[in-house]
């Protein structure tokens, strides 16, 4: 089986942009083919997140007091802290040694 994956490489961790079809310890071959730099501007970040799945969006409308526009989505969005290393390693180095 082939496939062509668009990953990001951050801090020693490549990261998929969608989920993978394989079983935990798969063993696959990687060829490397250097994509241009992803370039996201802070008005397309909400549209980002959205496409690679990391935000969901609820489909009720403002109105009916459940749903959030997208004007207040996009404000909330750019208030979010941002990091060069993963959430999970923050969350290792928080918590400590077990």
């Amino acid at each position: 089986m082939s496939e062509t994956i668009t990953a990001i490489y951050r801090n020693g961790v490549l990261y998929p942009f969608h989920p993978l079809d394989l079983p935990d310890h798969q063993k696959v071959e990687i060829q490397f083919i250097k994509a241009e730099p992803l370039k996201v501007e802070p008005p397309n970040l909400l549209e980002y997140l959205r496409e690679c799945g990391w935000v969901t969006i609820r489909t009720h409308e403002p109105e009916d007091g459940l749903g959030i526009s997208d004007q207040d989505l996009a404000s909330l969005v750019q208030t979010l802290p941002t990091s060069t290393i993963p959430a999970s390693q923050s969350i290792i180095e928080e918590r400590g040694e077990w």
